[in-house]
């Protein structure tokens, strides 16, 4: 079954949730790499509208439904689904760069909190829906052009680690008065 992603309103022409998703991890990559995260990029662009492998946006899409524009999240299960494969015990920058690109998934429509006021931690919480997933879950298998490989995720977690560096690196040369001060609880809970 073919997913529409979108569809262009002069000539009715839909691009797919395979078409578009491959499209933007390609442009993602190109302008990624300038900076060297192309792997983190082609991910993210792989994986932000996986959500929308379901017939209910399908039927949205298609005018179908009496569903209207932002009550179906799609964003949530590109999240989840990276969060899923690099879970691991043993490998720290994996996991931290699953949680990296899972954060630009979720936020692909517009930033979030991921910490309230409370200290509840919302990405765990988003990353924790259910709804549709199986669904998605089932029809992305049909998309070999979607897969994320070993490599891809190796590669990621190596240019998380670099930037990283790079990052507290500069950090340690912007004297203490001038840091940005961060008003976060002391301990976050897990929702």
């Amino acid at each position: 079954m073919e997913f529409a992603a979108h569809i262009r309103q002069k000539d009715n022409s839909v691009q797919t949730v395979a078409e578009h998703c491959k499209n933007v991890s390609e442009i993602a990559r190109k302008f990624g790499t300038r900076i060297g995260i192309g792997s983190i990029c082609e991910i993210s662009g792989l994986l932000h509208d996986i959500g929308k492998l379901i017939n209910k946006f399908n039927d949205y899409i298609h005018g179908d439904s009496s569903c209207r524009r932002g009550e179906i999240d799609h964003s949530f299960a590109g999240a989840k689904y990276i969060r899923s494969i690099t879970q691991s015990k043993t490998n720290k920058p994996l996991n931290y760069v699953g949680r990296f690109i899972g954060r630009v998934i979720l936020s692909h429509h517009g930033l979030k909190d991921w910490v309230d006021d409370e200290g509840t931690d919302n990405f765990s919480r988003l990353t924790e829906k259910t709804e549709n997933y199986d669904e998605i879950l089932n029809n992305l298998i049909s998309f070999p052009e979607l897969k994320i490989t070993e490599e891809m995720l190796a590669n990621a977690a190596k240019e998380y680690e670099n930037i990283k560096s790079i990052i507290f690196g500069i950090t340690k040369y912007i004297p203490e008065k001038r840091q940005p001060k961060v008003n976060c609880p002391q301990k976050v809970r897990q929702s």
